[in-house]
């Protein structure tokens, strides 16, 4: 359900935010060094000129608690308070907030960023996203799988610049967990998840990940070695980047099977496969269906990560009565070498492209939805500036129905990472993109689309996600299909601020 917009939707939330931004900042400092340190083992008493004196457990000193779960907290060890996430608090799950089994999690993460872009026409973009969770779950989940939960999460938009302001709040979650029956006694399960949830079928995302409404079924078995999950997805519309309730016309159905220490300790695998109904565009009939593999973790040294994809299926134009055979693929891998403090990584990935539009077989891979987590991601150009990815590729497109027409696509990236400290760490990627068959491109025949380098810098204030500020910027240097898609042949300089909270 999308709501409304007006200002006091935005009343509430940016109160709470505030709240929760003010908390993660001053809990930390908020602890007293100069109290002497509680230990567990003692009572701690106050002698009558004041200063502190500990004594030792006794038979007579032992005092009977009224739950397993204020044990630390009635010794002063562990201070509880409704606003620190950072020591025991019934918000984050930490204790239960009814019975001894029932647990709530609040969360809110409010992520304000500020966005530069050089290219003519373009205006400093002020973006705000917060989303705001609540879970109630029931299970002790140190040892066990939940045997019950419902979630929802709302994500607040507020923009402003580059003739994009916007104000808008819509459901991100709205689901509904059952734990139907353990399998052995290992604790390994079975469990269903039905409603708006999120859904990621590989490492990477690389042909389905989005929020959406869906009905999942899924298993953990071999002590947690393999995981299991089959889902029926029956996509929603989206305005403004937010779910409505209003059905999109297409289907997605898939199947994935995880499995740690495949082959080696360390080495893990994904196989999937899964099924696209599309019926979003009248008069067009698509099904075509995905089967692969990918693999990610350490093989000695390395951390090694290829992938496998082929397509297959039919495109239908009903009124002219034309079908199309789709076949396409999509073979990648990445491989990054630790050593210390820096991480060396290089990546090639290959997606098939059409070099006859007007025959009957489209052989242009195109993923379900997208949202590759590679290259540098959202602070890429080429990756995340969606100029280059219609018709769809295997990069972020978010912009209809896969169309296997396309002229695929070859990425090339090298990057390095360093960890200067704990808090401080720098990730860099060069990237090289072009058009495997640009006889199906749009406003181009030439092939090479362009070159970049981004950086980005973050600095995590606490030794923690809690409060982690990032400045990253990127430099697209256009070849010939590049500068004739954009019009220009000026280097696209990109850039954004970016402070991410979180409670």
């Amino acid at each position: 359900m999308q709501f409304n917009k007006s200002r006091k939707l935005f009343a509430y939330p940016t109160a709470l935010t505030v709240i929760c931004l003010l908390a993660i900042t001053f809990a930390p400092l908020a602890a007293d060094d100069d109290k002497p340190f509680r230990d567990p083992r003692r009572v701690y008493q106050t002698g009558d000129d004041g200063d502190g004196a500990y004594k030792r457990f006794s038979k007579a000193s032992l005092v009977r608690r009224s739950s397993r779960w204020n044990i630390l907290s009635d010794l002063g060890v562990y201070p509880r308070h409704i606003f620190d996430p950072y020591n025991q608090n019934v918000l984050k799950g930490d204790f239960p907030f009814l019975g001894n089994n029932n647990f709530l999690v609040f969360t809110n993460v409010l992520v304000p960023k500020t966005v530069f872009n050089n290219q003519e026409g373009a205006e400093t973009a002020f973006n705000t996203d917060n989303v705001t969770s609540l879970e109630l779950f029931k299970g002790a989940t140190v040892f066990k799988p939940k045997d019950w939960s419902i979630k929802s999460s709302a994500k607040t938009i507020f923009n402003r610049g580059n003739g994009n302001d916007l104000e808008d709040i819509a459901f991100l979650e709205l689901f509904g967990e059952l734990k139907l029956f353990d399998v052995g006694s290992n604790f390994d399960f079975v469990s269903t998840r039905n409603g708006l949830q999120f859904f990621k079928t590989d490492f990477n995302g690389l042909i389905f990940q989005d929020f959406n409404l869906g009905y999942a079924l899924f298993s953990e078995l071999w002590k947690n070695q393999v995981q299991w999950n089959a889902a029926f997805v029956d996509r929603r519309v989206k305005e403004n980047g937010q779910l409505t309730f209003d059905a999109l016309g297409q289907q997605v159905a898939f199947g994935n099977w995880f499995w740690e220490d495949f082959l080696r300790p360390g080495f893990n695998s994904v196989t999937s496969f899964h099924y696209n109904r599309d019926r979003s565009i009248e008069g067009n009939e698509l099904d075509v269906f995905y089967a692969g593999i990918a693999s990610a973790g350490h093989w000695g040294r390395y951390v090694f990560s290829p992938a496998f994809y082929f397509a297959f299926g039919d495109d239908v134009d009903v009124a002219s009565g034309e079908a199309k055979s789709v076949q396409a693929f999509l073979a990648g891998v990445e491989m990054e070498y630790p050593l210390d403090y820096l991480n060396y990584r290089a990546a090639a990935f290959f997606a098939s492209g059409d070099n006859n539009p007007n025959d009957d077989v489209a052989t242009g891979f195109a993923s379900i939805n997208e949202n590759i987590n590679l290259f540098g991601a959202g602070n890429s150009f080429i990756v995340g500036g969606n100029a280059f990815s219609k018709p769809n590729s295997f990069i972020a497109s978010n912009q209809g129905p896969s169309a296997f027409e396309n002229p695929g696509m070859l990425l090339l990236n090298a990057g390095l990472d360093i960890v200067f400290t704990p808090k401080l760490f720098f990730a860099s990627n060069f990237n090289y993109a072009q058009f495997v068959n640009p006889e199906s491109a749009i406003n181009t025949n030439n092939t090479e689309i362009g070159m970049e380098v981004n950086g980005a810098i973050n600095y995590r204030l606490f030794l923690n996600e809690n409060l982690v500020f990032q400045a990253a910027i990127n430099a697209f240097f256009p070849r010939p299909a590049g500068i004739d898609i954009l019009e220009s042949e000026q280097t696209v300089i990109t850039s954004n601020l970016t402070l991410v909270t979180v409670f």
